[in-house]
């Protein structure tokens, strides 16, 4: 193997690693939030909620800022190309592993724009938050990582198959 792809696949093995890590934070933040609020916003998790016992903190427990959950989508467009770049077959089954992680890091953003609108507009009832601006960046990332995909199973294992 040679020195250019054991670097390519070191960034490959820190990318992927570094994507799936920052995929995981806004639902790891979201499922804090909402058994947080189980236990200390009297089982209220939206503003259209009543408590269903006793408060200890009012609702909501805290707010996730719209800014937030778009910079952990550029940062994993950040990753997601990186990782398509470096990306060759054998490191097509990691890059489906983070399929799912993105999915999540998507609908967390959508749940919290119901949840805990950050700005946003109202609509009838409901307030959507901002934070689904968050969930298009996520989105970006998933289709660079789809596409990465895509490319990654046509290009050989390594440069010396490709003399052959």
């Amino acid at each position: 193997m040679s020195h250019s792809r054991t670097q390519s696949r070191s960034v490959q093995s820190v990318a992927r690693v570094a994507y799936a890590v920052v995929a995981i934070l806004p639902p790891a933040i979201l499922i804090l939030f909402l058994v947080g609020s189980l236990f200390f916003s009297g089982g209220q998790v939206s503003a259209g909620m009543d408590p269903k016992w006793g408060i200890v903190w009012a609702y909501p427990l805290f707010v996730v800022p719209t800014v937030l959950l778009v910079a952990l989508g550029a940062v994993l467009v950040v990753l997601a190309i990186i990782l398509a770049a470096t990306a060759s077959d054998a490191d097509v089954p990691g890059l489906r592993g983070l399929v799912g992680p993105t999915a999540a890091s998507i609908v967390a953003a959508i749940g919290f724009a119901l949840l805990v609108p950050d700005g946003g507009t109202r609509t009838g009832d409901v307030t959507f938050g901002d934070q689904w601006r968050g969930a298009v960046v996520c989105s970006v990332a998933l289709v660079i990582l789809l596409i990465g995909i895509a490319v990654a199973r046509t290009r050989p294992q390594d440069r010396q198959s490709r003399a052959r």
